[in-house]
């Protein structure tokens, strides 16, 4: 059967948040032009049991469970493969749609018919649905944004989440044709940049339509500081080589996704000291990847070579100080 759109959820021991994830879904699922498929990472935690009852309820979810973890990147790919939509909304297992979601998605398919879509969210901390903020929020007021740039610096490293874009599959195939960045944990972002280009059309629903859960420091792998450094940095290279993006804006990605790595991985792991400081120094990518960028020469290279006491001292500084700023503005994130 041929979908308009197809939903590509890869899951792993998240039950949980699968659930929460499928019970926004379902009841948005009015026509039959909507695919769900779900990719399975070997789940041990009921996710299979879940996925049985779902299964009983509606004939628009493709559930495969692969024997053994295939990794993030893997599992996401095997789920869009799977996929029969002309376009795939990635989608995280706990990203909440909100009410009309795939209504809008449908209609701005069917009125632009585009290669990329890209949505606004907004986060949220806590298992109620609190919101912290309405992450992106272009300032004007078009229901819709279409200038490439313009959207590039609006969203910036929030492209690489992936329940905010909508591909072609046309796009998603293209993107296949470079297997090694598919690899990477960024892989969705090397999809969505694929969507880029001056022969792509490009559009920005200036409307919150998913609540994604804020990820804790034990969710996301800082220590793994490769991912962040280079492998990001890696894809939006790529994207600049073939024109897709420009190369201040390909400048500019590196360099806040680089602030932001500054701001958690190498305070939080200075201070626990995880972070293997001499391989930082070493390793030549830094200056391939961010001879550019401010944050590596002012804030990186010398928080590694400083005596290991100061950024400890400096962290718990800075935390203090922001949970000051926090108490006096009232604001529980």
């Amino acid at each position: 059967m041929s979908y308009k759109l197809s939903i590509c959820i890869p899951t792993y021991n998240r039950c949980v948040h699968l659930k929460r994830t499928l019970s926004c879904i379902l009841p948005q699922l009015l026509e039959d032009n909507v695919q769900v498929v779900i990719s399975d990472n070997a789940s041990t935690d009921g996710t299979e049991i879940l996925m049985n009852n779902v299964l009983k309820k509606t004939d628009n979810i493709l559930y495969h469970r692969h024997e053994n973890n295939l990794g993030f990147a893997n599992n996401l790919i095997c789920a869009m493969d799977m996929a029969e939509g002309d376009y795939l909304w990635m989608l995280g297992d706990d990203d909440f749609l909100k009410l009309n979601a795939i209504a809008t998605v449908l209609e701005t398919i069917e009125m632009n018919k585009p290669d990329l879509i890209i949505t606004d969210f907004d986060y949220f901390v806590d298992e109620t649905g609190h919101q912290r903020f309405h992450i992106i929020g272009v300032t004007n007021s078009d229901a819709f944004l279409r200038d490439q740039k313009k959207i590039i610096d609006k969203v910036n490293i929030w492209l690489s989440l992936i329940g905010i874009n909508i591909v072609r599959s046309s796009v998603y195939r293209e993107a296949k044709r470079k297997p090694n960045l598919l690899a990477s944990n960024y892989a969705g972002l090397h999809i969505t940049l694929t969507g880029f280009g001056s022969e792509r059309s490009v559009i920005y629903i200036n409307q919150s339509i998913i609540n994604s859960r804020r990820s804790t420091l034990e969710d996301v792998r800082w220590k793994d500081w490769q991912l962040f450094a280079f492998d990001f940095a890696s894809i939006v290279d790529v994207a600049v080589d073939r024109n897709a993006i420009g190369r201040i804006d390909g400048r500019m990605l590196k360099s806040r996704m680089l602030s932001g790595m500054c701001q958690k991985l190498l305070l939080h792991y200075c201070e626990s000291r995880h972070l293997p400081l001499w391989e930082v120094i070493i390793d030549r990518r830094w200056v391939k990847y961010h001879r550019a960028s401010f944050w590596f020469w002012c804030i990186t290279l010398p928080t590694c070579l400083l005596p290991p006491f100061v950024p400890v001292y400096f962290t718990k500084a800075y935390r203090a100080c922001k949970a000051i700023v926090r108490k006096c503005l009232h604001y529980d994130p």
